[in-house]
């Protein structure tokens, strides 16, 4: 993925994945949030293009632990000045934010502050590989392209020294399962979607 990618990622982003709390917030948000990817690292960026080089799939994940928190210590300003202006036109989405999210997203925030944590500590485990999203457009599915994407970000993640990936997903996806992933755990969250854990060695 590249800068000129943005819109058209972040568009489909809006339109495929829209039970996110992230694609609430809008196209300009997303596209903020996608740009955190591009030059933070350990971040993964791929896109797919059709044939006539319009983008149908893109795929964002993270090889290294700590990726949120450079991505906020590097692009801070301007995610939070973005999703301030989504939210101000969005007062639902801003009270779901405060009922459900804000706890959580400060937490976050206290802990970019003091740092992550030291070297050998992420030493002394398996690397993990997080792929955070990924979609593709309707009337590219059922040609590979997904399945491109997904392989692409497993590839980068071995490159990278990661011994296995996880994803999380709102509902069961056969997908996954095909390309090799391990459903290891389900749950409901606060909205009643069903949260789906999955796990793939690498």
């Amino acid at each position: 993925m590249t800068g000129a990618d943005l819109r058209a990622a972040a568009a489909l982003h809006a339109s495929e994945l829209p039970e996110g709390f992230l694609a609430q917030l809008g196209p300009r948000f997303l596209r903020q949030y996608l740009a955190t990817f591009l030059d933070t690292p350990g971040g993964v960026a791929v896109v797919v293009d059709d044939e006539h080089g319009d983008l149908v799939g893109f795929l964002v994940g993270s090889t290294r632990d700590g990726h949120h928190r450079a991505a906020l210590r590097g692009h801070a300003g301007v995610l939070v000045l973005s999703a301030l202006r989504s939210l101000a036109v969005r007062p639902v989405v801003l009270l779901q934010l405060l009922r459900t999210r804000a706890g959580s997203y400060l937490r976050a925030l206290g802990r970019t502050s003091r740092g992550s944590p030291s070297e050998p500590t992420r030493q002394r485990r398996v690397r993990t590989a997080v792929l955070l999203n990924v979609a593709v457009s309707p009337q590219a599915r059922g040609r590979g392209a997904g399945a491109s994407l997904v392989r692409g970000f497993e590839a980068a993640a071995r490159a990278d020294g990661c011994g296995r990936a996880v994803l999380i997903s709102f509902g069961d996806k056969a997908f996954y399962e095909h390309l090799g992933w391990d459903r290891v755990s389900a749950r409901r969250n606060s909205r009643g979607q069903d949260v789906v854990a999955y796990r793939r060695s690498l």
